[in-house]
């Protein structure tokens, strides 16, 4: 998603249930407008359940794409345990800098 939650990109593989893209993108939408990770604000809500109340995803498996000091976006995964659902977002967000990396060099 953008900076702003809009989706920019959705791709749910055959097979998976069709719950997993909205759980994903939620996970995106709330990691780009916290500007950190969704497993930060899972511990949270567990202290205070009312942020429950807040249109947020308190699973783990979002992180925000860093430009910088800026937030530009999140990515977020769903599908398979939390902890791997992080992984492939980490891997994704090491994927999208490369290609930025790449193209400032060029």
């Amino acid at each position: 998603v953008d900076d702003g939650g809009h989706p920019l990109y959705l791709e749910r593989l055959d097979g998976a249930r069709a719950s997993t893209a909205q759980v994903a993108l939620a996970k995106a939408r709330t990691a780009a407008t916290l500007h950190a990770p969704t497993a930060g604000f899972a511990a949270r809500v567990k202290d205070n359940p009312a942020l429950l109340a807040l249109d947020m995803m308190p699973l783990q498996g979002g992180l925000p794409l860093l430009c910088g000091a800026h937030c530009v976006g999140g990515i977020g995964v769903s599908g398979v345990q939390a902890e791997q659902d992080e992984q492939a977002c980490a891997a994704g967000t090491a994927v999208l800098a490369r290609i930025w990396n790449e193209s400032r060099v060029g």
